[in-house]
């Protein structure tokens, strides 16, 4: 009888959380704050089904978060990369933009590969390196919580080709892409009216957003980049929501009896399954904008995660980059 009673079976379900939670304090002290995050973990869960209270499962939380900071400050190996490319091929890859017009630039510059880390590429480079049988999981973490438990052969590829083309990206907006910013730059008087006509003829961006993206260009240009990117940032989100909708129409998921629109994360999704839009450019912007393993613009400007410091001109372009590159966009292709 004491078996069926749910106040019985919560108290021990609490218990089995103690023991982990116990485990987890003696084994931070005597081997590692890593190997503890996994038994707070543990306690975690079981503290969650056993409905304790929020000051205990808040403070198992707090142990956890600790834990992962020290185990990555203290006890994991980090591995430099140092990454350098010779002179003459960015100047090879930067002489076709030389004495063009502001217009022309812009419209080489979406056109051009340097521009963009191909997703497919370092896949298939990915595939070729990784061992088929994959006798490791892989735990991510970011800012001290786990994002992501990586099991399968197919995780671990994404994981790996994500770990890849990160580095590879601020390689690229530093080294590549800000050198084409620089004419921006150098000719900002002309800038947003030159880009007023390049996305003008866009067919999912309409007069009212066409004037956000002017005001947050020009915020930019005045070098306000925690204002422009809190702006651009959502209008990248919007124009791939109108894609989207002029695939499959409305963009809202109906769930207990409510209305909600579809999350970045999801359009994406739903686009790359629809095979209209470039793989290669929604991969590009998922990385950049809404996996917590990439660069996760978009979630950690919407949740305030960034610090004064990294709101910066080389996101900043990025954001603007990939605006010029939705732009491009037409239906008839779609």
């Amino acid at each position: 009888k004491a078996k069926t009673n749910i106040g019985y079976q919560k108290t021990i379900i609490k218990e089995i959380g103690k023991a982990f939670e116990k485990e987890g304090d003696f084994v931070a002290n005597e081997r590692s704050k890593q190997v503890a995050a996994h038994f707070y973990e543990q306690a975690l869960i079981q503290f969650i089904n056993a409905e304790c209270s929020s000051a205990e499962i808040n403070q198992i939380k707090t142990k956890i978060r600790k834990a992962n900071n020290y185990a990555v400050k203290n006890e994991f190996g980090r591995v430099p990369i140092e990454m350098s490319i010779p002179i003459e091929v960015v100047d090879n890859a930067l002489s076709k933009y030389t004495n063009k017009e502001l217009f022309a630039v812009i419209q080489i510059l979406v056109a051009d590969p340097n521009g963009m880390i191909s997703y497919e590429s370092t896949e298939k480079k990915i595939k070729q390196e990784i061992h088929p049988i994959n006798p490791f999981s892989v735990t991510a973490l970011r800012k001290g919580i786990k994002i992501a438990k990586v099991d399968t052969i197919e995780e671990r590829i994404k994981h790996e080709v994500i770990q890849t083309m990160v580095p590879c990206i601020e390689f690229s907006i530093r080294v590549f892409l800000d050198k084409i910013f620089d004419i921006f730059l150098y000719n900002k008087s002309l800038f947003v009216d030159e880009l007023r006509k390049y996305i003008i003829d866009s067919d999912f961006i309409d007069d009212n957003r066409i004037k956000t993206i002017e005001h947050s260009v020009k915020l930019y240009l005045n070098k306000d980049y925690i204002s422009s990117m809190h702006l651009i940032v959502f209008q990248i989100e919007a124009i791939l929501k109108k894609i989207l909708h002029s695939i499959e129409g409305e963009t809202f998921n109906y769930k207990s009896k409510k209305m909600t629109e579809l999350t970045l994360g999801t359009i994406i999704s739903k686009l790359l399954k629809h095979q209209k839009v470039n793989t290669d450019l929604l991969r590009y912007i998922e990385v950049n904008l809404t996996d917590q393993r990439g660069k996760n613009l978009r979630n950690d400007i919407a949740h305030g995660n960034r610090n004064f410091k990294e709101f910066n001109k080389y996101d900043n372009q990025l954001l603007i980059y990939l605006l010029m590159k939705l732009a491009a966009l037409k239906s008839h292709d779609l």
